[in-house]
């Protein structure tokens, strides 16, 4: 092979390995515009175990959701709708909420499609369960609203934790408001 035909295939494989490359979508970034906040989420103390079922981000493979970023973006969406994400006192009582990333699935070339599931689990200061919950997200973009395959993917696993925080806002809120009448607060 003579190195005049060389040099294209070492130029596109360059740009394959380096311009193709997956980053992890920043938590910053997955954190809801949240309408409305539940009255029953200010001033709780929500703590958040850590999570489970994440992807590492490989280079060479679609960008995934990693369990550090997904409870970044969490304790920052429980923050934003008013909870409070740390107790002030070390012995204060606090509901536990606890989540796996059961599945993040990314299809198709042109038009992509996320399927995201989560399952929650919700305790109460007496660490009795009171809610649990899958919360399934799904979200679709086209080749025509974004041409880039990375950006396209980070894009729709961004919209797809959006609308799981958001649904998992409004699920905490109704948990916890049953359960503050049940026990009279």
């Amino acid at each position: 092979m003579s190195i005049l035909r060389t040099i294209p295939l070492i130029f596109l494989l360059a740009t394959l390995l380096l311009g193709g490359c997956a980053t992890p979508t920043p938590p910053a970034e997955m954190v809801p515009e949240l309408a409305a906040t539940p009255q029953s989420l200010h001033g709780t103390v929500i703590t958040v175990t850590e999570v489970t079922g994440g992807m590492e981000t490989q280079s060479w493979n679609v960008g995934r959701i990693g369990n550090a970023e997904f409870r970044t973006a969490l304790l920052q969406t429980l923050q934003n709708a008013g909870a409070r994400t740390t107790p002030a006192a070390a012995n204060a009582p606090a509901y536990t909420l606890s989540c796996e990333i059961i599945s993040q699935n990314v299809v198709g070339n042109f038009d992509n499609t996320i399927t995201l599931l989560v399952h929650y689990s919700l305790k109460n200061p007496n660490s009795q369960r009171i809610w649990a919950e899958n919360i399934l997200s799904e979200k679709e973009l086209s080749v025509k609203d974004v041409f880039d395959g990375q950006t396209r993917r980070q894009k729709l696993q961004t919209s797809a934790i959006q609308d799981n925080f958001t649904t998992l806002i409004g699920k905490l809120a109704n948990a916890i408001e049953a359960d503050k009448r049940r026990s009279g607060q």
